[in-house]
C-alpha cells in the first residue's frame, strides 16, 4: 500500500482489538498498531469497530502513539447493567466508564463515538435513562442509535419478547439523538 502513495490506513473489524487473540502468532493488536505505526510513509492509523471487553491497558497505551487517530469507536449499547447482561455483552456500565476514563487519560484530546440500541426487549424507562446518564457523563461526539427489532437466529429473537412498542423505541431514538446534538454543539 505504502508503495502505492497510501499514507492513511483503517483498520476494520466486528471486534477489531481481538486480532491476534485466535490465531496462532506472537502479536497482539497493540503490537500490529506499534507495527504500522514504525513504516515511516504511514502518517495516520485507524481503526474500528472495538469492543470495551478486549481493550487492554496495553491498546489504551498504544492509542498515545501520534499517527494514531484521535477518533475512538467504542460501543457501548446501553448504559444499563442489566440490559448489557441480556444483550450477553461482557461489560457492564462501570467497566465501560472505568475503560472510558482510562482512554480520556491517556490521551486527553481523544473524541469518542458509540453504538445505542433502545427498547431492546424488557428496558424499562429507568434503565434507558442510565443510557441517557452515561451519554452525558462521556460526552459521546457520535453516536449511531438504533431500535431494537428482532433479528432472527438472535438468542433476543429466540428467547425475549420484543416488549418495547414502537412508538417508546421512536421517543427514545429521538431523545438520544437530541442529547448527542446537545452535547456536540
Amino acid at each position: 500500500m505504502v508503495d502505492k502513495g497510501i499514507g492513511q490506513i483503517t483498520l476494520l473489524g466486528q471486534n477489531v482489538n481481538s486480532w491476534g487473540n485466535d490465531i496462532k502468532i506472537n502479536m497482539n493488536f497493540s503490537g500490529l498498531l506499534q507495527n504500522i505505526h514504525e513504516i515511516t510513509e504511514i502518517t495516520k492509523i485507524s481503526f474500528l469497530t472495538s469492543n470495551p471487553w478486549d481493550f487492554t491497558d496495553e491498546l489504551v497505551e498504544t492509542l498515545k502513539l501520534p499517527k494514531i487517530d484521535r477518533y475512538l469507536h467504542l460501543p457501548v449499547q446501553s448504559g444499563n447493567a442489566e440490559v448489557l447482561r441480556r444483550m450477553n455483552r461482557h461489560y457492564n456500565s462501570e467497566e465501560y466508564l472505568t475503560l472510558v476514563n482510562k482512554i480520556k487519560m491517556a490521551v486527553p484530546e481523544i473524541t469518542l463515538g458509540t453504538d445505542i440500541i433502545v427498547g431492546f426487549p424488557g428496558e424499562t424507562d429507568e434503565q434507558f435513562e442510565s443510557t441517557l446518564k452515561l451519554i452525558r457523563e462521556v460526552k459521546f461526539k457520535n453516536i449511531f442509535v438504533a431500535m431494537y427489532s428482532p433479528r432472527k437466529g438472535t438468542v433476543a429473537a429466540e428467547t425475549m419478547t420484543d416488549d418495547v412498542s414502537r412508538k417508546v423505541k421512536k421517543e427514545r431514538h429521538q431523545k438520544v439523538l437530541k442529547l448527542v446534538k446537545n452535547i456536540s454543539a
